[in-house]
């Protein structure tokens, strides 16, 4: 009997052990949301699969270009594919969340920012599928300049609109990139006085 995943299992599965895109990894997770078929390896492979040339991809792709990206992929790639596309009455999003965090980036001025790690991991947080899509790019984008440890932050403080609270944003950023661990420091010394 296959082992079913745990939710945080799989992220790592796809971030790990994967060479797949962030937004292929989370479009794979709104395809398992919204299937609710369990975290067995091939349903996470298939959704990743769907989700790559949904999402990725602008022209045919084989499953051979897939496995190089993604090695842990199961032969019944295709089955497991039309069983989730199923599973979802055929309907796979137009676009992922990450896609509202691009927008916000870009309307912010922070392109520069990587926030791929910061989206993935907010995948195991609960609470982050059930934020709107502005709540969730607002968290995303302060999470991954928490753990980037970017030394101009002071676009963060723009995050926060009428409807969505510094408070709530901060709250949900710090959990975010508490579950990527402590940041990495860079080594920059303070000039002594």
């Amino acid at each position: 009997m296959a082992t079913v995943l745990t939710r945080t299992e799989a992220v790592q599965l796809l971030y790990d052990d994967t060479k797949l895109p962030t937004t292929t990894i989370v479009g794979a997770f709104g395809i398992l949301d919204k299937s609710g078929c369990k975290l067995l390896l091939d349903n996470v492979m298939a959704a990743a699969w769907t989700a790559y040339k949904t999402y990725e991809t602008y022209v045919p792709q084989s499953q051979a270009d897939f496995r190089e990206l993604a090695p842990v992929a199961e032969a019944n790639l295709l089955q497991r594919e039309l069983d989730i596309l199923e599973s979802v009455g055929w309907a796979v999003p137009a676009r992922t969340r990450v896609d509202a965090v691009d927008n916000l980036a870009h309307a912010m001025g922070v392109t520069e920012l990587d926030y791929g790690r910061a989206a993935v991991l907010s995948l195991v947080v609960d609470e982050c599928a059930k934020m709107t899509d502005a709540q969730y790019a607002r968290v995303v984008l302060c999470a991954a300049a928490q753990l980037s440890r970017t030394p101009n932050i002071k676009w963060t403080a723009k995050l926060a609109s009428a409807d969505i609270g510094a408070d709530y944003i901060m709250a949900w950023a710090v959990r975010v990139a508490c579950i990527g661990g402590p940041p990495v420091m860079k080594g920059v010394k303070r000039k002594r006085v």
